[in-house]
């Protein structure tokens, strides 16, 4: 069944269902990631809805065998990375074989670090020409909106997000979860760059979404989330500042932007709302008053980092279950089992030891290298690639706090919006990149850019 799925879609238009499979992953996550709902039954098998991913690959893979052109926007520096991480992974796979761990967890964590992000290579294979990043930007304004619509759902009713696990008493309210803000925090960057590249158009959209992201953003009552919020816009505003572009177009819009902010607090406190109290609390506690305390996560590393000692180079194998002893609410300690260890650098670094966990970092920083060149070839995506670079940066802050590495459809997201990114300077359609309409200052601003990072 999934042969004849990708032989249609071959012949079909797998752009269009890459469109769409994005907007969904953009957009539905909240009811699609981590839930019973992400898994669907094809022919008696359980798929993850990101697992959707392998038939948009081959699907892609297919076509470029009788097309040349797409095997040309193939980044080979990115598949020989993607190559030699992948076949150590397999070494992985031996080495919990050889310990006796379940063959599930051994699959399962060969799926999410090892085979996830072969994603990356779908849009190079499968993305036509610049419009098609256009429509990807929409689908990313799009599901902004619908994030924001259930948010503010929950901020009203004061229904926390993911109730089956966000629902004791110690618990936070969340208006969303770590991939969401995630999500608008690009959309954010995007609108900054749009607004400070076309400085001529209105861009109500862009202006709207500077005002109405933010209170969202702050809404889902993550620490790195608020942190992240004031980094990934200073990084866009420093790449185009770097490239001499005028940052004037958003000096009004980000005043009325805080303005929005304040009003969105200001209403929240006024009515009383719950949602708007527990953040507060939040805030003052975690932040202004922050004083260092026993945490869950700290046992859970403090056992990871035994167990990684006793084979630091190569690590335990794939398939390892921690379990760690840790303190119950009411003061009694019990072993429990770690069902996320909140930082998936330690979990890669303690299954696949010093080595993998060096491959990996070094696949990363080779994947914003090629986005960083990317933006310095680009003119008329700039924006899109300034604000997928703060996409990446996200996801290694996030990777390092939270389960983000473990989530399959968010990680596949990501790597589809990279493999986005550094195929902009590849997409050779007549047009061009550098098609008609751009204005001179960009050129300049585009030259004077390229010249200060060579």
């Amino acid at each position: 069944m999934i042969a004849t799925i990708v032989i249609a879609i071959t012949f079909i238009e797998p752009r269009t269902v890459l469109f769409i499979f994005m907007f969904v992953l953009l957009a539905f996550n909240d009811y699609i990631g981590g839930l019973p709902s992400s898994i669907i039954n094809i022919g008696g098998r359980q798929f993850y809805a990101a697992d959707f991913f392998v038939i948009l690959l081959s699907a892609g893979l297919i076509r470029a065998l009788f097309r040349k052109d797409l095997i040309s926007k193939i980044d080979r520096p990115v598949l020989v990375a993607m190559l030699i991480f992948s076949i150590y992974g397999l070494a992985g796979i031996l080495i919990g074989a050889d310990h006796d761990y379940l063959y599930n967890d051994i699959i399962g964590d060969f799926r999410r670090y090892f085979y996830y992000p072969w994603a990356i290579f779908i849009p190079m294979l499968v993305l036509r020409d610049r419009h098609d990043i256009k429509i990807i930007e929409k689908a990313a304004f799009a599901a902004a909106l619908i994030i924001c619509i259930f948010a503010l759902h929950r901020i009203v009713t004061g229904q926390t997000f993911f109730p089956e696990v966000h629902a004791l008493a110690h618990d936070n309210f969340r208006a969303m979860g770590f991939h969401d803000y995630i999500i608008l925090i690009f959309v954010i960057c995007l609108s900054i760059g749009k607004i400070i590249q076309n400085k001529r158009k209105r861009n109500l959209l862009a202006k709207a979404y500077l005002i109405l992201l933010p209170p969202f953003v702050i809404a889902s009552n993550f620490r790195v989330a608020w942190a992240l919020l004031v980094i990934c816009p200073g990084i866009v505003l420093y790449m185009f500042w770097s490239g001499r572009i005028s940052l004037k177009p958003l000096r009004k819009i980000a005043f009325l932007g805080l303005l929005g902010i304040i009003l969105f607090g200001v209403t929240a406190k006024t009515t009383g709302n719950k949602a708007f109290l527990e953040l507060e609390a939040r805030f003052s506690s975690q932040v202004i008053n922050y004083t260092s305390q026993e945490s869950p996560r700290e046992d859970m590393w403090a056992e990871v980092i035994s167990e990684w000692k006793v084979s630091p180079l190569l690590g335990v194998g794939l398939g390892k279950v921690i379990f760690y002893m840790t303190r119950a609410h009411d003061g009694d300690w019990y072993w429990k089992q770690a069902g996320s260890l909140h930082n998936s650098y330690l979990e890669l670094g303690l299954k696949t030891g010093i080595i993998g966990l060096a491959l990996f970092l070094l696949m990363q920083g080779m994947l914003a290298v090629r986005c960083f060149k990317s933006f310095k070839r680009t003119s008329m995506h700039l924006p899109f690639t300034a604000a997928g670079i703060t996409f990446i940066f996200s996801m290694l802050v996030q990777t390092g706090i939270q389960p983000f590495l473990t989530q399959p459809n968010s990680i596949v997201l990501i790597y589809l919006i990279i493999g986005a990114v550094i195929n902009v300077q590849y997409l050779k359609e007549k047009s061009g990149l550098e098609g008609k309409g751009n204005s001179s200052y960009l050129r300049q601003g585009r030259a004077a850019f390229c010249e200060t990072c060579s």
